[in-house]
């Protein structure tokens, strides 16, 4: 009787060493043991798998917000670029919005012999307004 106390309280703590402890014919308590908490497994999944699933939304939003981000700021620096080249606003506003995603607004400015290409794009909101809601890149071009 002592021995199976012992089988009990040992599993706790380690399924091997107490089978290496109290030998091979303990395996026949030791399935026993594992009866007692045949749930635990499922009550812990399901309290860890909502968190998971949260974390795996935020990543995939703040993904797609990197993206978004990556995205404008090249369509900012191309409007300044064809701004300097071909010194002109309309080409330089056309080509950052043919660069940037669907929605997004260009502006462009001068001031002495620099022009800036400000282009806002707009992120789909994430369910706990983490993210902004818009990205703004700017970019500035030296005329030459």
């Amino acid at each position: 009787m002592e021995r199976a106390r012992r089988v009990w309280v040992c599993f706790a703590e380690c399924p091997v060493r107490c089978a290496r402890r109290f030998g091979a014919g303990a395996h026949a308590l030791l399935g026993m043991c594992k009866a007692k908490d045949s749930g635990a497994v499922t009550a812990e999944f399901a309290v860890v798998l909502p968190a998971v699933m949260v974390l795996a939304v935020l990543l995939m939003m703040c993904g797609r917000a990197v993206t978004v981000s990556m995205s404008c700021q090249d369509a900012a620096s191309l409007g300044a670029r064809t701004a300097v080249i071909s010194r002109s606003d309309i080409k330089a506003r056309q080509a950052a919005k043919d660069a940037a995603a669907s929605g997004a607004k260009v502006d462009i400015s001068h001031r002495g012999t620099t022009v800036a290409v400000t282009v806002s794009c707009p992120l789909a909101s994430d369910p706990l307004r983490v993210l902004p809601d818009v990205i703004v890149a700017k970019s500035i071009g030296v005329m030459q």
